[in-house]
């Protein structure tokens, strides 16, 4: 828990005082926390190979999500 408000806190505070570094580094922690609790739960489903396909899928479509959104989101940073 303590991980994930860290991360939310430098994502909200990148974006509060416009630096893209801090905002990106937000988006890093809270990727890998997303990635690390999939792993946890799929590690202890390995029997069930249809989990990781499935759950392979959801994380390359919402990584491309947020990648565009972050991208986005720095760029009107640096027109501000």
């Amino acid at each position: 828990a303590v991980l994930v408000i860290f991360a939310l806190t430098n994502i909200f505070l990148g974006v509060e005082i416009k630096k893209p570094s801090v905002f990106t580094m937000g988006i890093i922690i809270f990727a890998l926390f997303i990635i690390t609790r999939y792993i946890d739960v799929g590690w202890r489903l390995k029997e069930k190979s249809l989990f990781f396909i499935v759950g392979g899928l959801v994380i390359l479509s919402l990584g491309t999500f947020l990648e565009k959104q972050r991208r986005k989101i720095i760029e009107r940073m640096k027109t501000q």
